[in-house]
């Protein structure tokens, strides 16, 4: 899978003044912040389970030799029921460009069709002299799947996402918006599969982002390439490394 990020969304800054910490994510903040104070500020069944997994039975003929002729009877066969809806995990670490880094972890709820997931991440860089500057984006989605291929899946997703920066040099912000996007695992191989995130989000004050995520999995280890962009500051991307469990 192949990420395309035009060299104009890693260039510099937009927007927003040169308060925070020294880097890229204080640059953010600092945008942040401006938007918050041109906007005025911001405030934050059991019987139904038993019947999914009762064996289905079907109808297959048995030819049965009998003399002058031949008997058909039929055997049942079972099958097996639909595996149900399972939990899903992910922790992750990533070293964000002109800035620090930035740790993840999410929890979802996964069927055939449908998936409901909860994440936080948090952003952080060092200011000299001061506490270390964090971005928080706590989200909740949920998803649809479009795609039953071979192995494949395709969700589209939908959901709430927060953004609270704390420690700015200037004022701390907070801001609450909707995201959606399309999330895709495509397996490679029996141990090995192509991951990718692509979400947009509108918030308050006209600040909007756009959040990417791509790169390889192999068993339960995770390595992809993160990228957070505000249209008030510089991108916040970089390598990400994690465990799916």
């Amino acid at each position: 899978m192949l990420l395309f990020c035009p060299a104009s969304v890693l260039a510099g800054g937009r927007g927003g003044g040169h308060h925070g910490g020294g880097g890229a994510l204080g640059k953010v903040s600092s945008g942040l912040g401006s938007a918050s104070r041109g906007g005025g500020g911001s405030s934050s069944t059991e019987s139904r389970e038993e019947r999914r997994r009762e064996p289905v039975y079907v109808d297959a003929p048995v030819p049965i030799h009998a003399n002058g002729g031949v008997i058909i009877r039929r055997r049942q066969k079972p099958l097996l029921p639909p595996p149900p809806a399972h939990i899903e995990g992910y922790v992750g670490a990533s070293k964000v460009h002109d800035s620090d880094g930035s740790l993840s972890a999410e929890l979802g709820v996964v069927d055939d069709w449908f998936r409901v997931d909860g994440s936080y991440t948090r952003y952080y860089e060092a200011q000299p002299g001061m506490n270390t500057l964090t971005l928080s984006m706590p989200k909740i989605t949920g998803g649809v799947r479009l795609y039953d291929g071979p192995g494949s899946k395709i969700y589209i997703t939908a959901g709430l996402v927060g953004a609270k920066t704390k420690h700015d040099q200037v004022m701390d912000s907070s801001f609450v918006g909707v995201t959606g996007g399309v999330r895709v695992v495509v397996p490679s191989s029996d141990l090995a599969a192509l991951v990718g995130t692509a979400e947009v989000m509108l918030f308050e004050d006209n600040v909007t982002a756009t959040s990417l995520r791509a790169g390889v999995r192999i068993g339960p280890l995770e390595a992809t390439l993160r990228l957070l962009d505000f249209n008030v500051g510089p991108p916040l991307w970089g390598p990400e490394l994690g465990l799916r469990f």
